[in-house]
């Protein structure tokens, strides 16, 4: 009980990261999984499928305002050379 509620804060804390979905919808998919068994307490099963949910939304909001890669156009920047200088003396 304590592992899904502090899983719960973290889906909280991370919520803005841009690779939360990436994490985080795995983790769903398992608690999904796990809170289908039939031996498992009420109230567990109940939090699992609470956070499960939570973090099914935070995703859908993040998918929402996710834009797609862009490629940054940016000048090449010269290597600098380095040439000998000879005197003729």
């Amino acid at each position: 009980m304590s592992v899904v509620d502090t899983l719960g804060g973290f889906v909280d804390i991370y919520k803005e990261l841009k690779a939360f979905p990436e994490i985080f919808l795995p983790m769903s998919q398992v608690l999904t999984k796990v809170g289908e068994q039939q031996k498992m307490p009420e109230c567990l099963r109940e939090k699992l499928t609470e956070v499960s949910k939570l973090i099914r939304t935070k995703v859908e909001d993040h998918h929402k305002f996710r834009r797609p890669l862009q490629m940054r156009k940016q000048k090449l920047v010269p290597i600098k050379l380095l040439n000998p200088k000879f005197e003729e003396k």
